[in-house]
């Protein structure tokens, strides 16, 4: 009788220990599963992250490259280059200032010109005149 209780008892750790075993693998099995899903979501976090970044770069960037070139062609004295806004932000109210900037520079260029012009008239009509005068001056004398 102790012996057949011995034999259960022994039967019953073998049990517990078989058990613990298969517990552990199942635990191992689940952190895996559990990892594998952390990975595979930190990458996909990390390259929805870098292509944001990239988004946003270029969108800052792209315009602010048109600012620059836009006043760069300004200074080279190019008044005719037309740029598109194509925003209400910083930069697009930027580009709107650069372009109303160019604007009105290439309309006070216009009056400067037709103000010169107007002097080289008025001043080819003067030395006309003069020169008029002093034929009737020389022919007076003579």
């Amino acid at each position: 009788m102790f012996q057949s209780a011995g034999d259960i008892l022994e039967k019953l750790v073998k049990l517990n220990q078989n058990g613990g075993a298969d517990s552990n693998k199942a635990a191992t099995k689940a952190y895996s599963s559990a990892l594998t899903w952390v990975v595979v979501v930190t990458v996909f976090a990390g390259i929805i992250g870098i292509a944001a970044a990239y988004w946003l770069i270029r969108s800052i960037s792209g315009p602010l490259k048109s600012a620059v070139g836009l006043a760069e062609r300004v200074s080279n004295g190019d008044l005719r280059t037309q740029v598109a806004i194509g925003g209400t932000d910083e930069i697009g109210q930027l580009l709107g200032a650069l372009t109303r900037m160019q604007t009105n520079l290439a309309s006070v260029v216009g009056q400067v010109r037709q103000g010169s012009e107007s002097v080289a008239t008025a001043s080819a009509e003067i030395a006309q005149g003069n020169h008029d005068l002093s034929a009737r001056t020389e022919q007076q004398a003579s």
